[in-house]
């Protein structure tokens, strides 16, 4: 194990049947939910500090629609 603290720098999480990625339909390796779970079965025993998160370039105005809706 690390003796130091990991920070997962670059971590996209999302759901698709939550907001739209248009650009995600020809990449049904990406094109399903990526939750924190998943995140977490991903890094295994490996101890994750603290992450970065990075959006994922949903559809025009669907995350503020989403967040006011």
């Amino acid at each position: 194990m690390s003796v130091f603290p990991i920070i997962d720098s670059h971590v996209h999480l999302y759901d698709p049947s939550v907001l739209s990625y248009p650009w995600m339909a020809g990449v049904p390796a990406l094109n399903r939910p990526h939750l924190p779970g998943d995140f977490t079965d991903a890094c295994g025993p490996i101890p994750v500090d603290r992450l970065v998160f990075v959006e994922v370039d949903a559809a025009p105005r669907t995350g503020l629609a989403r967040q006011t809706g």
